[in-house]
């Protein structure tokens, strides 16, 4: 695992103030005080820092790459908050986990759920009855999307046209023209 690329990512989401923002909003409005909460994927383990700043009684901060886990871990201490939130260093794919949580947060969002995923995390907290009926999701629904776009390549004053996979907001300002309206080709509720 290239974990200098994941400390990328993580600074990449970090700075995607738009999308921050709109997780921290659903996690004030779902997290209740006294929550059990597990963070799936928590990178720089602000969605767990989130929540327990909402109320939580308990974490679950959840991360697959052992240089990522030990971030989080710092950021946690750094925000004086270990004393909620406890660092998991596994996989949520094979996460033998017994206890039932009253939230789950996912930000594993990437193209169509492929990259991270998140929806085979989802199916396993599911099968290890982490999440049942009750349990409440952020997100608790995704929809996979494309646009046909005309694209300026020219970064720099330089033209290096190749594929770009849109991590945050800031893509938009190379978008020449809209080729075509914006097609939902998948709606998954969790």
């Amino acid at each position: 695992m290239d974990v200098f690329s994941n400390l990328m990512v993580i600074g990449e989401c970090l700075l995607d103030a738009r999308r921050t923002q709109a997780f921290q909003n659903a996690i004030n409005h779902v997290v209740k005080a006294d929550d059990i909460v597990m963070d799936v994927g928590t990178g720089s383990g602000i969605m767990a820092m989130f929540a327990a700043q909402a109320g939580a009684k308990k974490v679950y901060a959840v991360e697959l790459a052992p240089e990522v886990a030990k971030f989080a871990t710092q950021n946690i201490k750094a925000n004086n908050l270990e004393s909620v939130i406890e660092v998991i260093n596994a996989d949520a794919k094979h996460l033998p986990f017994a206890a039932s949580v009253n939230v789950v947060i996912m930000e594993l969002m990437d193209t169509g759920l492929v990259a991270e995923h998140q929806a085979q995390a989802i199916n396993n907290l599911h099968h290890n009855h982490v999440i049942k009926d009750s349990t409440r999701l952020i997100p608790h629904r995704y929809q996979c999307a494309f646009e046909l776009i005309e694209y300026d390549f020219d970064f720099y004053g330089l033209h290096m046209p190749f594929v770009v996979q849109a991590r945050n907001f800031a893509v938009s300002d190379h978008i020449k023209q809209r080729l075509s309206d914006t097609a939902i080709y998948r709606d998954i509720n969790f």
